[in-house]
C-alpha cells in the first residue's frame, strides 16, 4: 500500500512538478483567504466546554438565567475614606458617559429601607416595644393632636375664654383658668422651644431621618483600606481579548481621574481583566514566538544544508501546509478557540520535521544518481515510511484529543491534527514538485553543497557496556526526583510578571480575604435563601455571603406581633397631608388688644378695691362738719384723687356716689350720680372682692404671650410657623412616620431598587446566593476545600470556582488520556510499521527512557506540569517515536549503527533543534503558562534525541542478533559492501544556490 502511495506520489511530482507547484500555492493563497474571511474567533472561554457536561451545563443555565456578572473590579486606594469616595464619585461619573460601559456599582441606595425600619435589626425589638408604652401613656394628648388643626386654634380658645372682671368675678376666673392649661406648651414653643412631652417623637423621627454613614454607603473592602467599584463593560466576543476597547476607555478614565486626585491609587482586575491581559500577552507571545520560530528554522535549514534555495522551498511547503489548515479548518469547523490558536507554532515546530527527512534523502539521491526523478524515488521510498509513520502517529496523538469532552482540547486536537496531515501532504506532494522543479537542469556529477553532519555521533556508542550502565545508572539514581514533579493549576501564577490585574487580584485577596470569585447558589424562595445563608455564614471555608438575605430582613415572630401592636395603639392617626399653616395676623392682634384690656381692667379693679379699702379706713365726718353739704366746694375733693380714681369713679358713678356716701358726702354723691337731687340715703357699701391669685398667675402669662405676638409684623409670624411646626407639624409628622412604619408591609424582592433585583433575581425568578471563598482560591488544595465545602451544602451549586475547578480536572485528566491514548495507539501504529516486536520494543523503549529523563530533570530543577504546558507531554510522544522510528528504518537498512548514526543522527539533531526553536522561542514569552510549555517542548525534544541518538543505538549494538551477525561477518571479512557508501566529508566549500 505504501509503495503503491509513493509510485503514485512520484508519478505525479514528477510529469507535471509545475502544476503541481502552482496548485498548491493557489490553494494555500485561497484556503488562507477564506479562513481569513470566514474564521470566526471563539474568545470565550464558555465555549472552550461542552455543554453535556452537567457542571458545565448548570453554569450556562445560570448564565443565561442572570445574565453576565463578572464584572471588572477597581481597587481604590487613598489617604482617607473621603478622598477615596470623592475619587469614586469622580470617576463614576466619566465611566457613565461612556458607551463601552454599561453598569457601574459602588455605592449602595438604602433609602428604600426608611420605610421598613421597625423590621431591622438595626432597630431593636425593645425599642418598638417602650414605643408603644410611652405611646399608649400620652394617648390622650396624642389625639388631641389630629382634632386641633393650628396654633390659631388655640389662640382662638384662649380669646374666647378671656372674661373682664366685673360683679362675676369667681366665674370669668374659672373660665380663664380652664381654657389657658396649655398655654405653657404654646409659650416654650413661640421661644423656639419643643415641647418636652414630644420628645421621645422626635427623637424617633430624627434618628429616622438621620443619613446613613459614608461606610454603609460605598462598597468598602472587608478590612475597609479600600474601596471596591464593579464596572460592566460591554463584551465583543468577537474581539480577541473581548473588552479590548472598554478597557482602554476605563484605564484612561482611571489615568484622567488620578490627575484630579494625586493621593489616591487606582487599579483594575476581575476575571474579564485577567483574562483579558492574559489575551493580550498570550497573543502577543504567540506572534513573537512564532516569527521567531519561522525564521529561526528557516536559518537552520540554512546553516545545517549550507545552501538557500532548497531550505527555502521547504519552509514556503510548510506555509501552503498552513494555509491549507487554516481555509479547511475555516470551512469545517468555523473558528478557533483560545486553545487552538496556537496550531500555528505546533505546525512550525514539528511539519517541519517530515521536510528535513526528506530533503536530506533527496540530496543523498540527487548527488548519487544526478536525476531529480530517481531522487524523489528514492527519497519518497527510504525517508517515506518514516515520514508517514511519524506524522500519522504525531497526527493521531492530537486527533485522540478529539475523544476527550473538553472542547477546547478537542478542537485544538482536530486542527493540530489535520494540520500535520496536510504538513505531510506538503512534504511528500508540494514539497518534491518545488524541488523537481528546481533542480530540472541538475546534471550527473555537479556538486552539491554538502549538508553539515556531526561526526562525533557516530561514535557515541562506542563502548555499549560502560555506555548503558551509565544510562541505567543516571536513570535509576535520579528517578526519586520524578516524585518531585507535581501538577500546578494555580491560572494566577501563570501570568505574565508585572501585570496590573494580577498585582491588585493579590490585593484584593488580601485586603478583603475573598478574591472575585463566587460560588452560586440558586433557590425558588426566600425561606430556602435564608436558611442556605444561615449554613454558608457559620462554615470554615467562606468569607462572606451577598444575597437579598444582606438586604432583606429575616423576620421573627416577636418582631411582627409587637409590630402589629403599635399599628394598632396609632390607629388614631390619620394619613392626611399637613395644611400650609399662615398664620391669622387680625386674630392675635385682637387678642394682643383682649390681653391688654384685660390686664388694664384687673388693674383698675385692684385699684378700685384699694380705694374702697381706703374709703372705709377714713373716719366719718361729724354731722356739724357735713351740716351744709351743699357748701362743701367740690374742688377739694377731686383734688384729693387721683386721675385713675376720677376715671374709676366716671366710669362708675354708682360706686362712686356709694363711696362718697360713706365718705359724708352724700350731697356730692349726687352730683357724681349726674343726679339734681340728692339720693336717698345709701346702704353700706358692699366689699369688693380680691383678685384670685391663679388669674393674676395666669395675667402674667397673658402678658408674655401678649409680648411674644407683639412687634413686627414678620417676626411674629415667624413665631407663629415656629410655633405651629413645634406643636404640631412636628409630632404629627413623627407620629404619621410611626403609623406609616407600622403599617407598611414586610419587605419582599419586589420593592427593592432594580439593582439588587438585576443581582439576586433570576428571569425565572429564583434567587442568587454569593459565596465568596475565605482562603486564596487560586491555590489548588483551597479551591478543592472550598468547592468540596459548597457541594456539601447543595450539590447543585455552580459558579467560576466550580467552573475552574472541574475544567482543570478536566483538563488534567483528558491530558492523561490523551497521552495514554497517544501512548496505545502509537504503539500499534509501530507495530504495524515495523511488523516487528523488537522493532518495536526498541522505538517504544527509547521514547519512553526519553519522557522518564525529561521528568526527572523537570523534578530536578522543579518544572512543573500546569494547565499549560501539559499538552506538550503527547506531542513530546509523537516527537520521541518520530525520532526513534527515522533511526529504526534507517538501521534497517544496512543494520548498520555507525553508519545510520553518521546519516540519520545529523537529520534528527536538525529536527530535534527545529523543534526546540519552533517550540522554545516561547520560553522568551511573558505569559508564565507559555514559558513553561516552551521549557517543557525544549526539554523534552532533547531528551527524546539523547535517548534516541544514545541509547538507542547502544541498545541495539547490544541486543539485535543481525547486528551482531553483520559484525561477526566484517570480523570474517565477509561482509558484503553496505547497500550505500555515507558521503563523504567535503573537501572544499560549495557554491550555495
Amino acid at each position: 500500500m505504501r509503495a503503491f502511495l509513493f509510485s503514485l506520489i512520484h508519478a505525479l511530482v514528477t510529469r507535471h512538478p509545475r502544476t503541481v507547484s502552482l496548485v498548491s500555492l493557489i490553494l494555500a493563497a485561497v484556503a488562507g483567504i477564506y479562513g481569513t474571511l470566514h474564521m470566526e474567533m471563539i474568545t470565550d472561554q464558555d465555549r472552550l466546554l461542552s455543554e453535556e457536561l452537567p457542571y458545565h451545563h448548570r453554569y450556562m443555565n445560570f448564565v443565561r438565567n442572570y445574565g453576565d456578572l463578572e464584572f471588572i473590579y477597581i481597587l481604590i486606594e487613598g489617604p482617607s475614606k473621603e478622598r477615596m469616595a470623592a475619587f469614586a464619585d469622580a470617576l463614576a461619573a466619566r465611566l457613565r458617559q461612556s458607551d463601552d460601559v454599561k453598569d457601574v456599582v459602588y455605592e449602595f441606595d438604602t433609602a428604600w429601607a426608611k420605610d421598613y425600619a421597625l423590621y431591622f435589626e438595626e432597630f431593636p425589638l425593645k425599642e418598638i416595644r417602650r414605643l408603644r408604652e410611652e405611646l399608649e401613656k400620652n394617648r390622650k394628648e396624642l389625639e388631641s393632636l389630629f382634632r386641633v388643626r393650628s396654633v390659631d386654634e388655640i389662640l382662638l380658645e384662649i380669646s374666647r375664654s378671656i372674661q373682664m372682671p366685673g360683679g362675676e368675678v369667681e366665674a370669668a376666673t374659672t373660665d380663664t383658668l380652664d381654657n389657658l392649661d396649655d398655654l405653657a406648651p404654646v409659650l416654650a414653643a413661640l421661644r423656639s422651644h419643643p415641647p418636652e412631652g414630644w420628645a421621645e417623637l422626635y427623637r424617633f423621627q430624627e434618628e429616622w431621618e438621620k443619613d446613613a454613614p459614608a461606610e454603609k454607603r460605598y462598597n468598602w473592602s472587608g478590612k475597609g483600606n479600600a474601596l471596591l467599584m464593579l464596572v460592566m463593560p460591554d463584551k465583543d466576543y468577537s474581539t480577541l481579548s473581548v473588552i479590548e476597547e472598554p478597557l482602554k476607555r476605563i484605564r484612561a478614565d482611571i489615568w484622567l481621574t488620578k490627575q484630579e486626585f494625586p493621593d489616591v491609587n487606582a487599579g483594575m482586575t476581575g476575571r474579564p481583566v485577567l483574562q483579558a491581559d492574559e489575551m493580550r500577552t498570550t497573543n502577543d507571545d504567540m506572534q513573537k514566538a512564532s516569527i521567531l520560530a519561522f525564521f529561526g528554522v528557516a536559518l537552520l535549514y540554512i546553516i545545517f544544508y549550507r545552501e538557500l534555495a532548497r531550505p527555502v522551498y521547504t519552509m514556503i511547503a510548510l506555509l501552503c501546509a498552513m494555509g491549507w489548515t487554516y481555509g479547511f479548518v475555516a470551512l469545517t469547523l468555523g473558528h478557533l478557540n483560545l486553545l487552538s490558536l496556537v496550531f500555528a507554532l505546533t505546525l512550525i515546530g514539528l511539519g517541519a520535521d517530515f521536510g528535513i527527512h526528506f530533503l536530506h534523502r533527496y540530496q543523498e539521491g540527487l548527488q548519487a544518481e544526478g536525476d531529480p526523478s530517481r531522487a524523489v524515488t528514492g527519497a519518497l521510498h527510504r525517508a517515506g515510511p518514516g515520514i508517514l509513520t511519524g506524522a500519522v502517529t504525531t497526527s493521531v496523538a492530537f486527533l485522540l484529543a478529539m475523544l476527550t469532552d473538553f472542547l477546547g482540547l478537542a478542537e485544538l486536537g482536530y486542527v493540530a491534527g489535520i494540520g500535520i496531515l496536510f504538513c505531510l501532504a506538503a512534504m511528500l506532494i508540494t514539497l518534491p514538485a518545488f524541488y523537481v522543479t528546481h533542480d530540472r537542469h541538475f546534471r550527473r556529477g555537479e556538486k552539491l553543497p554538502v549538508p553539515l553532519h556531526l561526526m562525533g555521533l557516530r561514535h557515541a556508542s562506542r563502548y555499549p557496556r560502560a555506555l548503558m550502565a551509565a544510562v541505567v545508572i543516571a536513570t535509576l539514581g535520579f528517578s526519586e526526583q520524578i516524585g518531585r514533579v507535581r501538577f500546578d493549576d494555580n491560572l494566577l501564577e501563570m501570568q505574565a510578571e508585572g501585570l496590573e490585574s494580577v498585582e491588585y487580584e493579590h490585593k484584593l485577596i488580601d485586603e478583603s480575604q475573598y478574591s472575585t470569585w463566587y460560588c452560586a447558589f440558586v433557590e425558588r424562595s426566600m425561606e430556602d435563601v435564608r436558611r442556605t445563608v444561615r449554613q454558608l455564614q457559620n462554615h470554615p471555608t467562606v468569607a462572606g455571603v451577598d444575597s437579598l438575605h444582606s438586604v432583606l430582613p429575616d423576620i421573627p415572630p416577636g418582631r411582627r406581633a409587637a409590630i402589629q401592636s403599635l399599628r394598632d395603639t396609632l390607629a388614631f392617626v390619620t394619613a392626611e397631608p399637613e395644611p400650609a399653616y399662615y398664620p391669622n395676623s387680625l386674630l392675635y392682634r385682637s387678642l394682643v388688644r383682649k390681653i391688654n384690656d384685660m390686664a388694664d381692667q384687673i388693674e383698675q379693679w385692684k385699684k378700685l378695691r384699694a380705694m374702697a379699702e381706703e374709703a372705709a379706713r377714713a373716719p366719718r365726718p361729724s354731722p356739724e362738719v357735713v351740716a351744709s353739704p351743699a357748701s362743701l366746694p367740690l374742688e377739694p375733693i377731686e383734688s384729693m384723687l387721683t386721675p385713675e380714681q376720677r376715671e374709676m369713679m366716671m366710669s362708675h358713678p354708682e360706686m362712686a356716689a356709694q363711696m362718697l356716701s360713706q365718705m359724708g358726702l352724700a350731697d356730692l354723691s349726687g352730683v357724681a350720680a349726674g343726679t339734681e337731687t340728692p339720693p336717698p340715703a345709701m346702704p353700706e357699701l358692699p366689699e369688693i372682692p380680691e383678685i384670685p391669685g391663679e388669674l393674676v398667675k395666669q395675667l402674667e402669662t397673658l402678658k408674655e404671650l401678649a409680648a411674644l405676638l407683639s412687634g413686627p409684623e414678620e417676626t411674629v409670624r415667624e413665631r407663629l410657623r415656629t410655633a405651629n411646626r413645634l406643636l404640631f407639624e412636628r409630632p404629627r409628622q413623627a407620629l404619621r412616620l410611626m403609623s406609616r412604619l407600622a403599617r407598611a408591609e414586610e419587605p419582599t424582592p419586589e420593592i427593592l431598587p432594580p439593582m439588587f433585583n438585576r443581582l439576586f433575581v433570576g428571569n425565572d425568578g429564583s434567587y442568587l446566593i454569593m459565596a465568596y471563598p475565605k482562603e486564596n482560591i487560586w491555590e489548588t488544595e483551597h479551591m478543592k476545600e472550598f468547592v468540596d465545602a459548597m457541594r456539601a451544602i447543595d450539590p447543585e451549586v455552580t459558579g467560576t470556582p466550580i467552573q475552574v475547578y472541574e475544567s482543570s480536572q478536566l483538563m488534567r485528566n483528558a491530558f492523561l488520556r490523551v497521552g495514554l491514548m497517544s501512548l496505545g495507539t502509537v504503539s500499534l501504529l509501530v507495530l504495524l510499521d515495523f511488523g516487528s516486536i523488537s522493532s518495536f520494543l526498541y522505538v517504544m523503549t527509547t521514547l519512553l527512557l526519553g519522557i522518564v529523563w525529561m521528568t526527572e530533570i523537570m523534578g530536578f530543577f522543579e518544572v512543573h506540569l500546569n494547565l499549560a504546558n501539559f499538552f506538550a507531554i503527547p506531542i513530546l510522544i509523537g516527537i520521541g517515536v518520530d525520532n526513534a522510528v527515522h533511526f529504526q528504518h534507517r538501521f534497517l537498512e544496512n543494520y548498520d549503527v555507525e553508519e545510520s548514526m553518521f546519516t540519520s543522527g545529523t537529520t534528527l539533531t536538525l529536527t530535534t533543534l527545529t523543534t526546540a526553536v519552533g517550540f522554545g522561542s516561547l520560553m522568551f514569552a511573558s505569559h508564565k503558562g507559555l514559558a513553561s510549555m516552551g521549557v517543557l517542548m525544549t526539554l523534552g525534544a532533547f531528551t527524546c534525541w539523547f535517548s534516541c541518538i544514545i541509547f538507542l543505538p547502544t541498545l541495539l549494538k547490544l541486543l539485535s542478533r543481525k547486528y551482531k551477525n553483520r559484525q561477526r561477518e566484517r570480523i570474517q571479512g565477509n561482509a558484503a559492501p553496505p547497500a550505500r557508501e555515507p558521503l563523504e566529508e567535503p573537501v572544499e566549500e560549495t557554491t550555495v544556490r
